[in-house]
């Protein structure tokens, strides 16, 4: 199993190769699944899945829809680069990871934490719901703080592929076992 993150500009779903080291890791990346390629023999591709999502400024549609267009502009990306089947494609289109989004606040030193959890994890709240009360924090420091420190981490598209040894069949299992009674 190998993997992938690359990062998006705020609203853009164009692979950039500058941003945040994305040709090192995406170069790398190519690299290692081609060499598994090359290696038929003893190792075999059979998934390739990608998770795709945005951060949670902005409206809930779009950041579905350019989810979608990160997802598509790294599959179209590898695919003129590595000979993977489209049979093995599996992917997850986030939107809005607010899951990710708990993580980070948790990971973080914000002061309010709790309190911003409380407010993520509040299931009878819309996701806008969620925007406009962590906005609403402590007139909006929370919230601009987790736009340049958090959320930059939450524009990505994710590639795991799933790799798996081929084991040799031993000749015994071909041979015919009448034949062996035989002799």
């Amino acid at each position: 199993t190998d993997s992938l993150k690359v990062y998006f500009r705020v609203g853009s779903a164009e692979y950039d190769p500058t941003y945040r080291s994305n040709r090192e890791r995406m170069d790398s990346f190519i690299k290692r699944v081609y060499d598994v390629e090359q290696d038929s023999l003893n190792f075999t591709i059979f998934q390739v899945e990608y998770t795709a999502a945005a951060s949670p400024e902005g409206a809930v549609h779009f950041n579905k829809t350019l989810s979608e267009r990160r997802f598509q502009s790294i599959l179209n990306y590898l695919k003129s680069h590595l000979d993977v089947s489209d049979k093995l494609v599996v992917s997850q289109v986030l939107g809005e990871d607010w899951e990710k989004v708990a993580e980070l606040v948790e990971q973080s030193h914000l002061s309010n934490k709790s309190e911003i959890l409380s407010i993520i994890r509040d299931n009878t709240l819309s996701f806008e719901n969620k925007e406009k009360a962590i906005k609403a924090l402590d007139k909006g420091k929370t919230w601009n703080y987790m736009l340049r420190r958090l959320y930059p981490e939450l524009r990505y598209c994710e590639v795991t592929v799933h790799v798996g040894e081929i084991i040799p069949t031993p000749l015994w299992v071909h041979q015919n076992p009448i034949q062996n009674f035989e002799s």
